[in-house]
């Protein structure tokens, strides 16, 4: 397995404003990122080995550096954690169809 993870990743839309340049390669193992812009902290990825398949986890550490992301916590963390749940079950879904259909091209 051969990971080349992107020296630098953006994102950016109306709301917020991100960048991750990867700051240590791990090789097939993994790599560490440094999130700037609304939000500040770390990520990892860690890729592990399970026999044909292999588990990934993302450990995404970060605070909110955007004033309305920081303050507005309390009264929004509903809305936070209902947005975090939607954003996941959509991403979940897409790499789902992503490695069906790339089973499909294979098989």
């Amino acid at each position: 397995m051969r990971i080349r993870p992107e020296p630098f990743i953006s994102c950016s839309n109306d709301r917020t404003r991100s960048a991750s340049p990867v700051t240590e390669s791990k090789g097939a193992r993994g790599f560490r990122l440094a999130a700037e812009g609304d939000f500040v902290g770390t990520g990892e990825w860690t890729f592990t080995p399970d026999g044909d398949h292999v588990n990934v986890r993302y450990d995404w550490r970060i605070r909110a550096d955007k004033p309305l992301l920081r303050y507005g916590t309390f009264v929004f963390r509903p809305f936070f954690s209902a947005n975090h749940r939607w954003a996941m079950a959509q991403g979940e879904e897409s790499l789902k169809r992503e490695l069906e259909r790339r089973h499909s091209k294979s098989g």
